[in-house]
């Protein structure tokens, strides 16, 4: 049974009483294991003091926890130091990851990110909270339109990196969905990629591997997500509406559309050469696209789209292309 130290760790991601986060932690930690991550931050040597626990049995401990994704390093001058998940996303995504899971693991962090976090994404964003993620449109709608900015670019941020990870998907691990080669899409960067090549949980790979595989997710209808942020973020997320954490409330809810910025762009339909296929309707990620029997062309909704490009990409016609909507300012420093 899940006990007040568990129960305490619920409260810090932000959704007390829950009983699924409650076994999910459960799953993860023992009684112990719990305790060391609410004493956290603070070294091997500090946490031992704070928990009364002998030194070793501590660091065997760390080590365990830093391996499921529920502890993380940073050197400091005092030595390693060691903290709990940020956030309810970081935890998420690092622990789905924990190669000796089990079923029922991914089975709680499903019912979980269906039920319990939707409510918590409006809490957050009715807060203040800021923008989780902002997309990133495929770079080949956009690269010719003037003013394009370098953090836009995915082709950028890969020759900016220092380090480049592949991973796999949080959200596909989480719904079981799709193989196991179709889940290793998840890009991560710099400290993100040094952090998963450590752990196990990726591999590295170059620039040119991680340039074909985002055109590979492009003609597979994934979207390209990074840090609501200008400039070289972590990591560069590809995924679908079937499984997104990100894409799945912004499109259940228009009060949680606040969750992910959309790019700069908006796509604008040419009547004249459009032949009413519905491919872009059919690719669009969040239905912002539509396509009434007679109209001359699809609709586009300008409200919902989020400015992917997949819609221009798709098109045989060159009946789309993108345009630019919002100033660059709109991408926080």
């Amino acid at each position: 049974m899940p006990t007040v130290a568990h129960q305490e760790l619920c409260s810090r991601m932000m959704v007390p009483g829950s009983e699924r986060l409650a076994r999910i932690w459960e799953m993860l930690c023992d009684e112990a294991d719990a305790k060391l991550l609410l004493a956290m931050p603070g070294t091997a040597q500090e946490l031992a003091e704070k928990c009364s626990l002998p030194l070793d049995e501590t660091a065997r401990r760390l080590d365990e926890l830093y391996f499921k994704g529920v502890a993380f390093e940073s050197e400091k001058p005092q030595g390693t130091v060691f903290r709990a998940p940020r956030h309810l996303i970081q935890f998420h995504d690092a622990s789905v990851q924990w190669p000796d899971a089990p079923e029922a693991y991914y089975d709680e962090w499903s019912g979980f990110m269906a039920n319990e976090y939707p409510p918590l994404v409006r809490m957050l964003l009715d807060t203040g909270f800021p923008v989780f993620m902002r997309v990133l449109p495929i770079s080949d709608t956009v690269k010719s339109l003037e003013g394009r900015l370098r953090c836009e670019g995915v082709e950028n941020i890969i020759e900016d990196a220092d380090m480049i990870a592949l991973c796999m998907c949080p959200c596909r691990l989480t719904e079981k969905a799709h193989d196991k080669a179709s889940r290793e899409v998840c890009i991560q960067i710099n400290k993100g990629a040094n952090y998963n090549i450590k752990r196990g949980t990726g591999r590295q790979i170059t620039k040119e591997e991680a340039l074909a595989l985002l055109h590979e997710c492009e003609g597979n209808g994934l979207v390209h997500f990074t840090d609501a942020k200008a400039g070289l973020g972590t990591f560069i997320c590809n995924c679908c509406d079937c499984c997104c954490a990100i894409i799945r409330p912004y499109m259940k809810d228009e009060k949680l559309r606040g969750i992910l910025a959309p790019s700069r762009y908006q796509p604008r339909v040419d009547p004249e050469p459009c032949m009413q296929d519905g491919v872009c309707r059919d690719i669009c990620p969040v239905g912002a696209i539509t396509l009434e029997a007679g109209a001359p062309c699809p609709e586009i909704d300008a409200d919902l789209c989020i400015g992917c490009g997949l819609c221009v990409d798709s098109c045989a016609f060159g009946a789309l292309s993108m345009r630019q909507v919002r100033p660059p300012e709109f991408i926080p420093a």
